[in-house]
């Protein structure tokens, strides 16, 4: 399966209505866990995966939001561990930020407080003023982290 064939499936899901139990998984979930397996890929195509499926989460409510969003936590978590250090920095960092996200959306101050944090940390690895594309991605999403560390959950 491909990424093109994952992008797809994303947003097949996207279109149609959240029709799935609580316990079960959406059909896009699979297809996600196949990639992952893999491991096959950049951490940017992996990032706009784990991001198109958090569109869906954002959208369902109650228990089924609840499940999609710690999905979505579990995804990106996982994709920090894979796509480490420097070379990756801009897809981590803002893969951390999605994580704090997704927490506040829980009502997790606690969580979310601790995933912001983690964002400043990326700021070693971008040059100051930016040098390149990288670099002006890590720093808005530690700026933005910084703002949000101020905003009430």
């Amino acid at each position: 399966m491909t990424y093109r064939t994952i992008g797809v499936l994303a947003l097949l899901f996207l279109i149609s209505p959240l029709s799935f139990a609580e316990e079960s998984k959406p059909a896009w979930w699979d297809a996600v866990e196949i990639q992952i397996v893999r491991k096959s890929g950049s951490g940017a195509q992996y990032e706009d995966v784990f991001n198109s499926l958090l569109t869906p989460a954002y959208a369902a409510s109650g228990e089924t939001r609840e499940l999609l969003l710690k999905k979505s936590i579990k995804a990106f978590t996982q994709l920090i561990d894979w796509f480490p250090g420097k070379d990756n920095a801009a897809v981590t960092a803002a893969s951390q930020y999605q994580i704090a996200e997704a927490y506040r959306q829980l009502h997790d101050a606690g969580g979310a407080r601790r995933s912001y944090e983690k964002c400043l940390d990326y700021r070693q690895y971008a040059a100051d003023p930016p040098q390149n594309e990288a670099d002006i991605e890590i720093l808005a999403t530690v700026e933005q982290a910084q703002k949000d560390l101020t905003r009430p959950v």
